[in-house]
């Protein structure tokens, strides 16, 4: 009897010993992003370049604006190049998730139903929407109630596209792209576009047929801009956390938004 005890024991003991190893290493396999990327030399962002003053193309094809100085900034402190991938909006998570990005730079926000799903990073930009309509039209709208019952355009997969849902339109057009949303106001087939606020005044600037309507919305459970990461790199978290806190201190982001807002308009 002892020996079948003493045999049961050793038997449970190796099991329980091969199960922690095995968790260890999922632990490590999860958290190697950061640790990748310098073995790499190179970390490949995501961003949708229709975002202006975020992120958007200058005459030459360059991707210019504020996420963009940000890569910059975290691949210089990291020691590393960066490469680029644009793609619609509503297909950069998928990709981050898919191994195609090491991390998302593209005014996004950390909304719940994101975060069940990837990493963010501490909050870069906080911003709010505005509705944007044709001109002379915005008169009509002075409060949120104004928006129901109308046509409303917004991009796929971003803050405004779940925003727009208490304001009850008619129609919702959910886009790929914010020039494809301001493109369908100004063909007349939609009422008014919801935008973040920074986008929406630039927006209004370049399109001289367009104007802000008063209706802005500000989400309370939605947090600030962040750079997004596959769950559990909470390495490559803390080193992009680290990047963000010294451009606050250093006053660089508020730089970034103001020379992005000027090379914008």
């Amino acid at each position: 009897m002892k020996k079948g005890i003493i045999k049961k024991i050793i038997v449970g003991t190796l099991i329980a010993a091969m199960t922690i190893g095995v968790m260890g290493c999922g632990a490590k396999k999860e958290n190697m992003g950061l640790s990748n990327i310098k073995s790499k030399k190179k970390i490949v962002v995501g961003l949708s370049p229709d975002f202006a003053p975020f992120e958007f193309k200058d005459k030459q094809g360059n991707i210019i604006g504020m996420d963009a100085e940000i890569i910059k900034a975290v691949a210089k402190d990291m020691g590393v190049e960066y490469e680029i991938k644009s793609m619609d909006f509503s297909g950069l998570l998928p990709a981050l998730q898919a191994g195609k990005l090491d991390i998302v730079v593209s005014g996004m926000n950390p909304t719940p139903k994101r975060e069940k799903n990837v990493l963010f990073s501490d909050g870069y930009y906080d911003s709010s929407s505005q509705l944007v309509v044709k001109k002379g039209e915005a008169g009509k709208y002075k409060s949120e109630k104004d928006v129901e019952g109308k046509t409303l355009a917004v991009q796929k997969a971003s803050v405004q596209e779940n925003q727009s849902k208490t304001l009850k339109p008619k129609e919702l057009k959910s886009l790929g792209k914010v020039t494809d949303c301001v493109l369908t106001l100004q063909g007349g087939k939609v009422d008014a576009v919801l935008l973040d606020k920074p986008v929406a005044m630039l927006t209004v600037k370049a399109n001289p047929n367009l104007e802000l309507a008063d209706v802005v919305m500000k989400d309370t459970s939605t947090k600030a801009f962040a750079v997004a990461m596959k769950k559990g790199e909470t390495d490559l978290q803390s080193s992009i956390n680290k990047t963000i806190a010294k451009l606050k201190s250093e006053g660089k982001l508020e730089q970034f938004f103001n020379d992005a807002v000027s090379q914008a308009e």
